[in-house]
């Protein structure tokens, strides 16, 4: 039978790795307020922008609003 202490390896003194901010969190979080951008038309990131939206306001207190366009693509604007 095999124990643990066979199976893994103890490491000492490596840093905590910090969390990983997206891409698209990035974009969210340099823009000030009254600042949009447009999301074109099939950009994949236009499926996930109110997630990053939503977790933005609930660690930040960023408040974001998006409306699709006449031209297809998806409006963000930040609000406050």
């Amino acid at each position: 039978m095999t124990t643990y202490d066979q199976v893994y390896k103890i490491d000492k003194d490596l840093p905590v790795q910090t969390s990983r901010i997206s891409k698209q969190e990035s974009i969210l979080r340099k823009m000030k307020v009254g600042d949009s951008f447009l999301i074109p038309l099939g950009d994949p990131y236009a499926n996930s922008v109110g997630t990053h939206m939503l977790v933005l306001k609930r660690r930040h207190g960023l408040q974001f609003t998006s409306k699709t366009m006449d031209c297809g693509g998806k409006r963000v604007w930040r609000i406050k």
